[in-house]
């Protein structure tokens, strides 16, 4: 190879080199200023209340009907949910119940309890009808009620008297004298002592 074409090659092909070595560093550079990409968000799972639960049939008895169990009262299932991130509680009750239970339970100056669509009487004038109401603003609790407690379709079977200014509901099956109950809301109670 002749030097002039060396020495016109060399320059050229030099020039070449940096310029494509210099493209090369822009486009790192870019890619530098340029942020990754974002992470996809994260999905946090739900909390899970912190719901504790006791099955001693004594202590929901007691808190259930403010009053300690008479030795005829003969608890089969209870089961008492308490959320203390909020307060709300809940209860489930199943037991044969003593005669005296019974009749205070029928008695609306005890407990306040009817059977549904019935009115309460008004000396004053006629009443609206029974419409059940929950005490306060306490959230449902999970999960459910206990596999043990009768869901609706059973209710035909059984006498059911509610309360109209708390969540409290008897069902009582008078062929075998078998008594559920439950109720919930918020804040404390104490039990019956």
């Amino acid at each position: 190879m002749p030097s002039a074409v060396k020495n016109s090659v060399l320059p050229v092909l030099l020039v070449a080199v940096l310029a494509a070595s210099a493209c090369r560093r822009d486009e790192r550079n870019e890619n530098a200023d340029t942020p990754p990409p974002p992470a996809p968000p994260s999905v946090a799972p739900a909390p899970v209340p912190t719901t504790t639960s006791t099955s001693d049939h004594t202590e929901v008895f007691r808190r259930a009907f403010w009053r300690q169990p008479a030795s005829a009262d003969r608890i089969l299932q209870a089961e008492r949910r308490v959320n203390p991130d909020n307060g709300s509680w809940q209860w489930f009750i199943q037991l044969h119940p003593s005669p005296e239970l019974l009749a205070a339970l029928r008695d609306p100056d005890t407990f306040g309890l009817l059977p549904p669509g019935k009115v309460y009487p008004d000396p004053s004038g006629p009443s609206p009808e029974f419409t059940p109401t929950r005490r306060g603003s306490a959230p449902p609790l999970q999960p459910p009620p206990p596999a043990w407690f009768p869901d609706e379709s059973a209710f035909p079977d059984f006498e059911i008297l509610q309360s109209p200014s708390t969540g409290l509901t008897i069902l009582h099956r008078a062929t075998d004298n078998m008594l559920f109950a439950t109720d919930s809301g918020s804040g404390f109670a104490p039990p019956a002592r």
